[in-house]
């Protein structure tokens, strides 16, 4: 079956990378032979699906609507450890259409889903471009490039001069392509959360990306840490926790370690024997979470981040206004300004939205990459 034009296959995935192992950390937190970290992700979901991180991105510039038939259009899929996002831009890059939706691990069948349902939102238009990006595109691009091409090469002809290209973009990469344009002349710090990893990536006052540092293989301090203590503290979805915390601000909140699940939870069950409020354990699960980053991806952060350059805080965690301020907190506490920390507009389609560029032109010079439209 092809998976583009029809019903889609059902395959397993166990082989594309979408579960964590378990960090040092978590194996020297585990208390006796049977103990296990709960950093791999849950067997079932925590977060009612009606509730769910996902749905149609509100407030970009423009509707499908709005572009006319036959225009171009160049789109993009992010494949995350979590999650699958599409993106649509017009011909000046303008976001026309973005959707984001849980995979559960069925990455490969959610991302055809989603693209097969983009193509045919976007039937009258003319498809230059479909990129390829996040923790998992490399692997669901070498699985659906094929059919893509063959899918829109069916619908343009054989003879069509603009036919699309289809391609994979390195996630880093990607999410760099958006903020290096509108950024120009100013050095920037890029933070980025995604369901189960991390990135910290520095770009100079040209573009030229001249720091990147990864998580690495635990998912301890990311968007599925903060999901994973929802049920823990006592609530019933996501949101509820994060409204909560957001009116905690003026509270004092315990210590929770954030670099391990095991620890978490230790703490957590030890807080809440001792009476401490569900809002306060939810504000620190923010701030621990804040912590965790700086102290495994920043590092010295009063030398990385000396300087007035921009901090941009984006992925879909970005749109918890909990851990946004309890990153401009740590900012403060650290000597720095608050206020150079900014979230982008649509946030946690940035790395589709670098994707669906499409054509990037990638030098190298040595261990440092610039990247540049062209």
């Amino acid at each position: 079956m092809h998976p583009i034009d029809t019903k889609i296959e059902t395959r397993e995935e166990a082989s594309e990378g979408n579960s964590r192992e378990l960090c040092a950390d978590c194996n020297q937190g585990a208390s006796g032979p049977s103990a296990q970290c709960n950093n791999r992700k849950p067997e079932q979901r925590t977060i009612p699906a009606e509730r769910e991180l996902s749905g149609l991105v509100e407030g970009l510039p423009l509707t499908p609507g709005d572009i006319p038939r036959g225009a171009k259009i160049k789109m993009a899929i992010e494949c995350g450890s979590t999650t699958v996002k599409v993106i649509v831009l017009d011909e000046m890059n303008r976001p026309a259409y973005g959707i984001y939706r849980k995979h559960h691990a069925r990455t490969y069948q959610e991302s055809a889903k989603l693209l097969r349902d983009s193509i045919d939102l976007f039937n009258d238009r003319q498809i230059i471009n479909v990129g390829f990006s996040g923790s998992s595109g490399q692997g669901i691009h070498g699985k659906l490039a094929s059919f893509v091409h063959q899918a829109l090469t069916a619908r343009y002809g054989d003879q069509c001069l603009d036919m699309p290209n289809v391609m994979y973009v390195n996630e880093v990469v990607a999410q760099v392509f958006p903020i290096a344009g509108k950024y120009v002349g100013q050095e920037v710090h890029i933070f980025e959360i995604g369901g189960e990893d991390s990135k910290y990536i520095k770009l100079d006052h040209t573009g030229e990306m001249t720091d990147n540092e990864l998580n690495g293989e635990c998912a301890a301090g990311t968007g599925t840490f903060i999901e994973e203590q929802v049920p823990r503290i006592g609530y019933d979805d996501l949101y509820a926790m994060i409204e909560a915390a957001w009116n905690a601000a003026d509270k004092e909140t315990p210590q929770i370690a954030g670099r391990c699940t095991v620890f978490a939870k230790s703490d957590i069950t030890h807080h809440m024997k001792d009476g401490v409020g569900q809002d306060r354990i939810g504000k620190a699960v923010h701030e621990s979470v804040a912590d965790t980053y700086f102290r495994s991806l920043v590092g010295q952060v009063k030398r990385k981040l000396r300087g007035n350059g921009i901090v941009v805080f984006q992925g879909g965690v970005a749109k918890n206004k909990v851990l946004v301020r309890a990153f401009k907190d740590l900012l403060t506490k650290n000597g720095l300004q608050s206020d150079r920390l900014v979230v982008p507009e649509w946030p946690e389609l940035k790395i589709a939205e670098g994707g669906a560029h499409g054509s990037l032109r990638i030098l190298q010079r040595g261990s440092v990459s610039i990247v540049r439209p062209c």
